[in-house]
């Protein structure tokens, strides 16, 4: 986009009011600030990036920012908070790096005295993040900070199922989703993973689970009579349904904000990004569970289902 002064041409052209982009890097910051536009907006698919809440003067040191733990978890957490503050740094001073290449990209193209996309950053109007402050953790915030969680959730009541799932749901006593998203396809789950869970699908008869699964052909005579696999699951008809009982997730934050609103319990593995974060909040809302990638186990993946299902403090 840089390079192509047709398109810098255009935006200048159009005279836009206010542009929208999202938390990834801060290219469209330099575009924004080129072509003249007055008003911009930062979003966010998850809840608010600690390095831009940094970024933007709120951060959220532990000291205020306070996890309900006796004395004795708080010394065993000790050596965790010192590698998480590690890791909070080493992600801000990268976040600060890749701002550095890109103000110099726009300086090669632009001139020296293009402004340092980090500042530019600094000063945005709004930040819009997909959160709620009801059931996210706390944190010291701004006005400018707006939080719009669940804007993609659908209020309606669930749609009539398809004859694929509804004739498997009427049969069941309860309905268990399972969904790792499309960023990490199930195709590619670890053997062992499988193997966990199929067996902890065979151990509930009475209960039909749906797997989103890529190639569900692959897999077609692994699968427990009470299982079925497809490509696509109506995620939001099922969990809203009557006899839904839960969901098996990596805990992508639109998947939390679907089972707290449908009003299921979900066992979240979190694998990367701000997953195991959410994994954590739904354990702490109690929610959910969060079965940590280390743990899955046919013995424990068993144990977390036939809590998603019987724990009725969930």
């Amino acid at each position: 986009f840089v390079r192509d002064k047709e398109f810098i041409s255009h935006v200048e052209t159009s005279k836009y009011d206010i542009a929208f982009t999202h938390m990834y890097n801060f290219c469209p910051i330099g575009i924004i600030h080129l072509t003249k536009i007055p008003t911009w907006v930062w979003l966010n698919s998850a809840a608010l990036a600690d390095y831009v809440a940094n970024l933007i003067g709120v951060p959220a040191p532990p000291s205020y920012c306070q996890h309900r733990m006796t004395f004795v978890e708080r010394v065993k957490s000790f050596m965790g908070h010192l590698l998480n503050n590690l890791c909070t740094e080493l992600y801000a001073h990268s976040f600060r790096m890749t701002a550095d290449k890109e103000t110099a990209v726009f300086r090669k193209h632009f001139g020296n005295d293009f402004p340092d996309l980090y500042d530019l950053a600094a000063r945005l109007r709004l930040v819009m993040v997909n959160s709620d402050e009801l059931y996210d953790f706390a944190r010291p915030t701004l006005s400018k900070i707006i939080n719009i969680g669940g804007i993609g959730t659908k209020s309606k009541d669930a749609k009539q199922l398809k004859q694929e799932f509804a004739t498997r749901v009427e049969q069941a006593k309860g309905v268990v989703l399972m969904s790792f998203g499309s960023f990490a396809p199930m195709i590619l789950m670890p053997e062992h993973w499988k193997d966990a869970y199929l067996h902890a699908f065979a151990q509930f008869p009475d209960i039909q689970f749906f797997l989103r699964y890529e190639k569900p052909e692959e897999n077609a005579d692994r699968l427990p009579p009470n299982s079925h696999a497809a490509k696509w699951l109506p995620q939001t008809d099922l969990l809203q349904h009557p006899k839904a009982l839960g969901l098996i997730s990596h805990g992508g934050y639109n998947s939390v904000q679907d089972v707290l609103h449908a009003g299921v319990p979900i066992v979240a593995t979190g694998l990367f990004g701000d997953q195991p974060r959410n994994a954590h909040l739904v354990e702490r809302l109690g929610v959910g569970i969060n079965l940590r990638k280390s743990m899955i186990s046919k013995e424990t993946v068993t144990e977390e289902i036939r809590r998603l299902v019987n724990d009725e403090s969930l």
